[in-house]
């Protein structure tokens, strides 16, 4: 198992004639594509690399804004007694 940048995971082929995979998470969806060599699923994975790059900050506000309303939550619960 190989994790790359963006939460990219390769599984490289196995013994005989396994196919290398790559799983990731884009858009809250669990996303793979394979190839019959490494060298196939790296020119890939440039496709899904860029993608990925070009939507982190969008991913990056909308952690922040998650964080934020969680903080604020919990500052307006009544402590505990």
């Amino acid at each position: 198992m190989i994790e790359l940048e963006y939460g990219i995971t390769v599984y490289p082929a196995r013994e005989g004639q396994d196919r290398w995979r790559a799983v990731w998470y884009e858009n809250g969806s669990r996303r793979q594509c394979e190839a019959v060599s490494g060298e196939r699923l790296a020119a890939r994975l440039d496709k899904v690399t860029e993608r990925l790059a070009a939507d982190a900050p969008k991913f990056g506000k909308t952690s922040r804004r998650w964080a934020r309303n969680r903080m604020t939550e919990a500052q307006e619960r009544p402590a505990p007694a």
